[in-house]
């Protein structure tokens, strides 16, 4: 297969540099408006209706898509939701806890595997750690993204406020389109078809090891979820935050490289 042309698209992905920050004033009705058409919520929401959509949310990208959704329909009903329920308590309990969220060096491995741990315990393997990480990450992205308003409930102000001071342990929500992004600027960790497929493929995740498939937190051998955490903040040199990268990497590989399937915006 020739070479792909991707040159240009891998400059651009390694030119990402920190936005600028900048001051607007918009009516609080625009906001409400915006923040329910994207999330289902308004500013004065409370704290227990804001975190249980952002968690809800935060499950459907993690599952509608990949191997989970792919065995879902063989897997019982009943067990499926006893595992959600128990897992989004979890969650719930971790986002609650501001004092302590970030204060271990262990503490994303342990959510992740406190998650996938739920599903463990009804004989549901289907739902990976690739699941798992998806699951969170996506979770404090929104809370991250939402901290930049002020909320009518102070419970929830306080809880964003802990993110956006956290910023820079966030993670990287790993999905296709940021293997894609991962793979063009050189960050090791995607296994050892990474190489071969930047190269080679437009977008690469088609030849890489999907995301829902990581089954191990660590795997020095194949797709290494945290290497590839750490090694992206090694790459960026404290130039900017991950979660930060992530945004404009994500959003400029959505709309530049997905496919004609993925116009409404799902992805793998």
């Amino acid at each position: 297969m020739a070479k792909a042309k991707n040159d240009n698209i891998i400059g651009i992905i390694n030119g990402i540099k920190k936005s600028p920050s900048k001051t607007v004033t918009v009516l609080q009705s625009t906001i409400d408006t915006l923040l329910f058409f994207s999330f289902g919520i308004t500013l004065d929401d409370n704290y227990d209706f804001i975190v249980d959509t952002l968690i809800e949310k935060a499950y459907k990208d993690a599952t509608l898509m990949g191997a989970f959704n792919t065995k879902v329909k063989e897997i019982n009903e009943n067990k499926i939701e006893k595992s959600k329920s128990g897992a989004k308590t979890k969650i719930n309990d971790f986002l609650n806890n501001t004092a302590d969220m970030f204060s271990s060096a262990d503490w994303h491995e342990k959510i992740c595997k406190i998650i996938k741990g739920e599903f463990e315990n009804e004989q549901i393997q289907a739902f990976t750690i690739g699941n798992s990480q998806k699951w969170i990450n996506m979770t404090l992205k929104y809370i991250y993204l939402l901290s930049s308003f002020t909320f009518t409930d102070e419970d929830f102000n306080k809880l964003a406020e802990c993110v956006w001071d956290n910023a820079g342990k966030l993670h990287v929500p790993i999905d296709s389109y940021m293997i894609d992004a991962i793979a063009f600027a050189g960050i090791k960790g995607l296994g050892e078809n990474a190489k071969d497929a930047r190269e080679k493929y437009k977008r690469p995740s088609d030849k890489i090891e999907k995301w829902s498939n990581i089954k191990e937190y660590n795997d020095k051998k194949g797709f290494d979820y945290e290497g590839i955490q750490q090694n992206l903040e090694d790459y960026l040199s404290k130039k900017m935050y991950r979660i930060d990268w992530e945004e404009q990497a994500w959003l400029y590989i959505s709309k530049n490289l997905r496919k004609p399937k993925e116009k409404s915006g799902s992805k793998e």
